[in-house]
């Protein structure tokens, strides 16, 4: 779950899912809590794939999606093995940052007087990071930027498709208590989320045509599938 450090309120919609996968590419590639975000916010929003012009209603979107991204934190509920068999359950706190430098409109630069504007990433979100990464193909999520859902859709499919060695069944259901706000659906409310289903994993497909998926009756179908993007060995 996310939740607001700030008084700047929650970040929502594709702009943060597109931040967030941006950083955390880059932190793997380059093993670094400190990212660099380029000299300016428009060169940023190009890199994820939004170009914009200064000022306008687009640009001011932009910029306070990003800025709530990198003042929220993510609410873990976290399982720990406490020896002895006993698990003990955590609630832990990862912030996005530790230390943000953006840009100002004073000729370009940084409100510290830098020219590149960096993000240092919080220690708890880093290590997460680093210890679990797995391939994206930024191309595609950036060719699903206008539904959120099709980015979650793209992103749950990478990982998940990791462990799937054989023909996987989900049912609706299943798939609506990771996926909706509400819990047991039922009627034309399962329906209808059936339905947005269908049209987003379609979407997904089109970006990723080797994932292997098929819609059954009453739910999906995971199959072994090659990845998009091959895993490379990371550096220590």
């Amino acid at each position: 779950m996310v939740v607001a450090l700030g008084d700047q309120g929650l970040p929502w919609g594709s702009i943060p899912r597109l931040a967030l996968a941006w950083l955390c590419t880059n932190v793997v590639r380059k093993r670094s809590r400190v990212v660099e975000l380029g000299s300016s916010f428009e060169r940023f929003f190009v890199e994820l794939g939004y170009p914009v012009r200064t000022g306008g209603q687009r640009h001011r979107h932009l910029k306070i999606h990003v800025e709530r991204l990198f003042s929220a934190a993510f609410y873990m509920d976290v399982d720990k093995w406490a020896g002895e068999d006993k698990w003990e359950r955590n609630v832990e706190i990862w912030p996005v940052s530790k230390r943000v430098r953006l840009w100002t409109s004073r000729g370009g630069r940084t409100a510290g007087g830098w020219t590149v504007a960096s993000i240092e990433l919080s220690e708890p979100l880093y290590e997460a990071i680093i210890e679990r990464p797995f391939p994206i193909n930024l191309n595609a999520i950036k060719a699903l930027r206008k539904s959120p859902l099709a980015i979650d859709l793209y992103l749950w499919l990478t990982f998940r498709m990791k462990g799937v060695r054989r023909p996987l069944r989900l049912s609706w259901a299943q798939l609506c208590k990771q996926f909706s706000e509400t819990e047991g659906l039922a009627g034309a409310a399962a329906w209808d989320f059936a339905r947005r289903m269908r049209v987003q994993l379609a979407r997904v497909v089109d970006v990723w045509p080797e994932v292997r998926i098929r819609f059954v009756r009453g739910g999906l179908l995971l199959m072994p599938s090659q990845h998009q993007v091959a895993r490379r060995p990371v550096k220590a």
